[in-house]
């Protein structure tokens, strides 16, 4: 059977640093920032059908595109966090460092969560989400639907208004 699919593109931007993947000295230990580049794409059995409406679509990406767009992501262990809540800075932490790899799986459970309330899964093969750091530095994760489709469970803590912590 062919396989059809829809890609929605989106950016962000963010600053971040990294300070347990690289050395001490490392260019990315110093807080810095990227205009991130996304594609969101979903592989269905479809063959004629709409997968999804591409308006419905960036709806729910910009339900989760929110926690991420202008923010400073860092690592829920960073030294910085006090410094920059006190100077009212809006965060998104991860556990472990905000690298593209990271990041790209985060956003992509939390567009996973909102796409469950968004869609029929029972045609989706899979989804890839692409996120470009730089033009040369692309990170992918591909879900791979199966069984596990409806188990997609939201992982963010609200620790105020202005930190939000995936976990």
């Amino acid at each position: 059977m062919n396989n059809t699919s829809v890609i929605r593109k989106f950016d962000f931007a963010a600053a971040h640093r990294l300070i347990e993947t690289v050395p001490e000295g490392h260019p990315c230990n110093n807080l810095h920032g990227h205009n991130y580049e996304c594609e969101l794409e979903i592989i269905t059995k479809l063959n004629r059908e709409m997968i999804i409406d591409f308006s419905k679509l960036k709806t729910v990406i910009n339900t989760v595109l929110f926690r991420f767009d202008h923010k400073v992501i860092l690592n829920s262990s960073d030294s910085l966090i006090c410094i920059l809540k006190n100077l009212n800075q809006k965060m998104f932490l991860l556990v472990g460092d905000p690298t593209v790899e990271n990041m790209t799986f985060c956003m992509g459970h939390l567009l996973m969560h909102e796409l469950v309330f968004s869609m029929d899964f029972s045609k989706v093969i899979s989804f890839i989400l692409r996120m470009s750091e730089t033009m040369n530095s692309i990170g992918t994760y591909t879900w791979n639907l199966g069984d596990s489709q409806c188990r997609v469970q939201e992982r963010t803590v609200v620790l105020d208004e202005d930190i939000i912590c995936y976990i």
